[in-house]
């Protein structure tokens, strides 16, 4: 029986840590540095390596194609710093290998007319490029691997959960990144007093909650759908959504108005009429039709899905 090749690999080592505390006290604790290497991201980023070492290798090659209006490099200083700078839309300069062959040639030339008889010396420079395996190897190994902080003790038992942890770390660094934003206006923040900027993050990480739950139940059903939306895209209404946020969502709302008016004492209420793109919105979001009908009780089921003005 064959053991199941692993996720990761890595170690762990514990450090002694000390901060201050908001009381101003001072804190220690035991800090576990996680070194994880994940398999499959490694791969990955190796397949990525070779996919940018083979254009760079063909984009020097590409150097002595002869096209119309282009110069042949004449000089080894010119071909190298051509060479060069090809190499740096492809960071692979790590793990290539360059070389500039200039090679002579001598034709002798026979006497024309008053023209004495000559030799002819013409010079070729070339520059080849090929992989360094040592170098490439080294960076390969190097791939994949990162350092995650812990205070947790069995963290290290298992290190399948520490790689699934890592890998949705982004999205907690997309939640935080949401914060500062115009949806939850987190910034700039005028409070003094502690207790009231407790109050306010607090509030505020409700609404982040609310954002991420409700931009993952309408990918889960867009997913179930398999269809595409357009409109989301600001500026670009023909575009379709591949992954929708919350905060697309949110903007193709703008101009819907709930409008309550009293005169002579009676109250009249208008509410604009959602579009299909809206209807598709809320039918990913899972929001009953009827929350928008109750608004404007006296509705009809024809007037709530009209679309006049």
């Amino acid at each position: 029986m064959h053991d199941e090749e692993p996720d990761a690999v890595g170690f762990a080592s514990t450090r002694a840590q000390g901060g201050q505390a908001q009381s101003g006290q001072p804190r220690r604790w035991q800090a576990r540095r996680v070194v994880v290497r994940s398999l499959a991201h490694a791969r990955l980023q190796e397949e990525c390596l070779r996919q940018r070492a083979t254009r760079a290798t063909d984009a020097i090659k590409a150097l002595h194609e002869r096209q119309q209006g282009t110069q042949r490099l004449a000089a080894e200083a010119e071909t190298r710093q051509a060479a060069a700078a090809r190499v740096a839309n492809h960071p692979v300069a790590a793990v290539g290998r360059l070389a500039v062959r200039t090679t002579g040639q001598e034709a002798p030339q026979r006497r024309d007319g008053q023209r004495p008889a000559q030799t002819i010396r013409t010079t070729r420079v070339r520059v080849e490029a090929g992989m360094d395996h040592v170098a490439l190897d080294q960076a390969v190994r190097r791939l994949g691997w990162r350092v995650d902080a812990t205070n947790h003790a069995r963290a290290t038992r298992r290190l399948t959960p520490g790689v699934a942890a890592s890998r949705s770390a982004s999205l907690v660094e997309q939640g935080m990144r949401r914060l500062p934003g115009r949806a939850l206006s987190l910034t700039p923040l005028s409070l003094r007093a502690e207790p009231r900027v407790v109050g306010w993050l607090c509030l505020r990480s409700i609404a982040l909650r609310v954002l991420a739950l409700r931009q993952f139940v309408a990918r889960e059903h867009w997913k179930q759908e398999g269809t595409t939306l357009q409109g989301l895209s600001p500026g670009q209404p023909g575009r379709p959504a591949t992954l929708p946020t919350t905060e697309m969502m949110r903007c193709a709302f703008r101009g819907i108005t709930w409008s309550r008016v009293t005169s002579n004492g009676e109250t009249y209420e208008h509410l604009t009429p959602l579009n299909p793109v809206h209807e598709r919105i809320v039918a990913w979001m899972r929001i009953p039709r009827e929350t928008f009908a109750r608004l404007v009780p006296q509705w009809s089921k024809t007037d709530f899905h009209s679309h006049e003005p």
